[in-house]
């Protein structure tokens, strides 16, 4: 009358597809929008430090549009990164001059107002 379940599912005609890719096709795309990589941990050091920076810029600046406040966040990051650059090279020896001199030098360049107001 009925057959037993095991005997049913390996009778079947068509076996589960594979979820394997088969070799050689390259897979999908994904949209890098959808994650936003450059997100920083809010609670780290380095966070903090960063959204002390973005009040004094924006005062540096006054009443900043949307696209203001863009570059004032990334010139924060930006010299908060030329800051722990040049701590490591400090400490630890870490790093080449001319890798801290450069992210100096990006830092500096955010930071300017005048290159903000543009």
């Amino acid at each position: 009358m009925f057959e037993p379940l095991a005997q049913s599912l390996s009778s079947s005609a068509d076996p589960a597809p594979s979820r394997r890719r088969p070799a050689g096709v390259a897979a999908p795309k994904r949209d890098l929008r959808k994650s936003n990589l450059t997100r920083i941990d809010g609670r780290s050091g380095f966070a903090l430090r960063i959204r002390a920076l973005v009040p004094e810029f924006t005062a540096a600046l006054g009443e900043p549009s949307s696209l203001k406040r863009i570059k004032i966040q990334e010139a924060a990051e930006l010299k908060a990164i030329a800051e722990q650059a040049r701590g490591d090279w400090m400490r630890e020896g870490r790093g080449s001059l001319d890798d801290i001199v450069r992210l100096e030098q990006a830092g500096q360049q955010g930071a300017d107002p005048a290159r903000a107001s543009r």
